[in-house]
């Protein structure tokens, strides 16, 4: 009975210091809010939206059949056309990244390219219809003045990191591009998020097992080892002929090991604009042929 008596009396001292310390706290945030109001000069963005659906432009039904490709005619001659604008392009729209030089002529009543009326860029405007660039740039103050010349706001700039973002009119940004400073303009770039709603349809415990546990990496290991112990020669690490620094570099002869995967059932897309590393490629191996077939039996 004492002993309950004695803690109801502590508790009891210790609610006027709570009281007190609580509203102190709450005197101070109210003051911090109040010292806080909204910044007139944050700016709304949105995205270009042509005058016309791109895909409403097209009205001819012949453009719409499809080649042997698996194209369309029509997606195939804007394919040709958008690549023939590309060479008609001068030193300062070289520049420009292509989605903000099509949203620049849209915006002026012009075609995005000969040949392509209207196309989505998904460039960012604001309320003044300005467009959100980023720039790379040797930044100087000269070349932050001559931006508020043309019209344009500076939101972030960067020397040591060669960045800048700013508002700019469209008519302005190719005489921007042609200032000796200026290396390349781009969209606004920008995070991406799974949204509200898959966050809360996540569950906390969905990646808790992310990765095998010991037994099966232990298992895929072996699996691996004897797979390049059993290869004649020089036990091949990488997945195909040819290994390359990064394949240790990022770790993924780790990862190989660990998820068990090898990149069996994916396709891979190359990008190039040739293929005259072929005859390089063809020499040593009909040298190493012929050596081959000089070897006696």
């Amino acid at each position: 009975m004492a002993a309950c008596v004695l803690r109801r009396s502590k508790d009891n001292i210790s609610l006027p210091k709570f009281t007190f310390f609580a509203g102190v706290f709450v005197l101070m945030a109210g003051s911090l809010l109040a010292g806080q109001t909204a910044t007139p000069t944050d700016l709304q963005f949105h995205k270009f939206q042509p005058k016309v659906a791109p895909e409403r432009a097209a009205s001819d039904p012949c453009s719409q059949q499809m080649l042997p490709s698996g194209m369309s005619v029509l997606a195939t001659q804007q394919m040709l056309a958008l690549q023939q604008e590309k060479t008609s392009r001068t030193p300062a729209q070289q520049k420009i990244d292509s989605n903000v030089l099509f949203t620049i002529r849209m915006m002026a009543g012009q075609p995005a390219a000969p040949g392509v009326p209207y196309l989505y860029t998904g460039v960012d405007l604001d309320a003044n219809n300005n467009i959100i660039v980023d720039m790379v740039a040797n930044v100087s103050d000269s070349l932050l003045e001559q931006i508020a010349r043309l019209g344009g706001q500076v939101l972030y700039s960067n020397g040591g990191l060669r960045s800048i973002r700013a508002t700019v009119p469209p008519q302005q940004i190719e005489t921007l591009a042609a200032m000796p400073e200026v290396i390349f303009i781009s969209p606004k770039q920008g995070s991406m998020t799974a949204g509200s709603q898959a966050a809360a349809h996540m569950s906390p415990t969905q990646f808790w097992q992310v990765a095998p546990g010991f037994k099966q990496r232990a298992q895929n290991v072996r699996k691996q080892l004897a797979r390049a112990m059993s290869t004649a020669g020089q036990p091949q690490i990488g997945q195909g002929s040819v290994e390359t620094e990064g394949d240790f570099t990022h770790r993924a002869v780790d990862a190989r090991g660990a998820f068990g995967v090898d990149g069996t059932g994916l396709k891979i897309g190359v990008l190039s604009d040739g293929a005259t590393s072929l005859a390089l490629l063809a020499k040593p191996r009909a040298i190493f042929r012929r050596l081959a077939e000089r070897r006696p039996a």
